[in-house]
Order: structure tokens, then C-alpha cells, then sequence
């Protein structure tokens, strides 16, 4: 309708839906992973064309607004929407923001440890939860360069990790060290293991939405 009315219109970035969009001048939507994007190199849908772009999602994906802000006819109004693919799982930062707050101890929430007892179905059946659905590999980035060269174990996390240039590949390694040396030592259990994933969570988490 803004289209047919005269206006410019755009989407750019994460569109998380099967069909092409409509009624855009330009369109330039993350697609692969379920159509929600890579964090590294992200692929793109532009205009019909896969594209591939060199770089971090936020930052394509920002540039590529201003870049259409800035070309737009300025006599004519217009509409953006502008869809980041950040903080979505599995919360891979930026390589100047790896290891931002790895010296940072959050505070834990008091329902932490909630069983969910006094809950209704759905939190029962809901599967998004710290102490079970984290990943080793995937959320929490439990795995050595070395096995990140394993092409035995060719999941999710690998292929994201591939898409990495060497550089970034150095920084990450540099950044997750730490972390997969503590895990690897401090054989953690219970609700120690719970407060420790936790803590790595908002790290990433956080360190994804700068």
C-alpha cells in the first residue's frame, strides 16, 4: 500500500519467512541457517540474486540501510524496515567484540533455578531453558581450534565457524580459550555447571548486541 502510494520502500536483513517479499523497490534479506542469516560472511537474497557478503551481519546489514538512505530519491517519502539477525542464537560476536565481558560476573536472576512448579503447561513444555538446552558446541562455543578442524563433526557450529576468515578464526580461537580451558578442568556439576553456563551466555549474548 505505502508503495502504490508513492513511497520508497525497502527490507533489509533478517525476513525469517519461505516466500520472497512483496511490494519492496529493494529487498535484501538474510537467507540459509532457516532463513535467519549468518553471523559471518552472511548470505543474502538481493532483489531474486544469492549474494554473499565479506564481513559481520550487523554491520552488512546497517551499511546496507544507510547505503539505500542515502540513494533514495529525496523528493519522495519513504519506508525502511530494517531487521538486525542479532541477538539471535547462537549469539557469535563481533571480532572487535570477542571477549568483551569475559572478565564480567553478571548478577543471577532469582528464578534461576525455577522448576517451574507453580507454572503453567507451557513453561513446563517450553525447551529454551540454561541447565538443558545450551549447547556445548553450538551456544556455548565448548570446541578447540582443533576440533573445529574435525571434519568428522561437521554440524551447525562448523559450518559457522568456516565462514570465518583465517583472521577472524585467530581472534575467535584467542577470545574462547579461557573458556574451554575452564570448562575442560573444572568439572563442573549441578548447579555450579548452571551459574557457569549462565555467566558464558550473557557474555555472548551481550557481546552481540553492541
Amino acid at each position: 500500500l505505502l508503495q502504490q502510494a508513492g513511497y520508497q520502500t525497502a527490507l533489509i536483513g533478517k525476513w525469517h519467512l519461505i516466500s520472497d517479499p512483496q511490494g519492496f523497490d529493494f529487498w535484501s534479506i538474510l537467507s540459509g541457517d532457516h532463513e535467519q542469516g549468518h553471523y559471518y560472511q552472511p548470505e543474502f537474497r538481493e532483489n531474486g540474486k544469492t549474494i554473499i557478503e565479506k564481513g559481520y551481519v550487523t554491520d552488512v546489514v546497517t551499511d546496507k540501510t544507510i547505503q539505500f538512505l542515502e540513494n533514495r530519491d529525496k523528493s519522495k517519502p519513504f519506508c525502511v524496515m530494517y531487521h538486525q539477525k542479532a541477538p539471535h542464537r547462537n549469539w557469535m560476536p563481533a571480532p572487535r567484540h570477542l571477549g568483551k565481558f569475559n572478565d564480567v560476573v553478571f548478577r543471577e536472576p532469582a528464578n534461576l533455578f525455577d522448576d517451574y512448579s507453580t507454572r503453567t503447561r507451557a513453561a513446563h513444555e517450553q525447551d529454551m531453558s540454561i541447565a538443558n538446552t545450551l549447547k556445548l558446541r553450538w551456544d556455548l562455543k565448548i570446541a578447540t581450534p582443533e576440533e573445529m578442524n574435525d571434519t568428522s563433526l561437521k554440524d551447525n557450529f562448523y559450518h559457522a565457524y568456516h565462514r570465518m576468515t583465517q583472521e577472524e578464526k585467530q581472534k575467535w580461537n584467542e577470545a574462547y580459550a579461557p573458556r574451554i580451558r575452564e570448562y575442560k578442568t573444572m568439572n563442573l556439576q549441578g548447579k555450579d555447571l548452571v551459574r557457569w553456563k549462565y555467566q558464558q551466555y550473557m557474555r555472548d549474548y551481550l557481546a552481540t548486541t553492541l
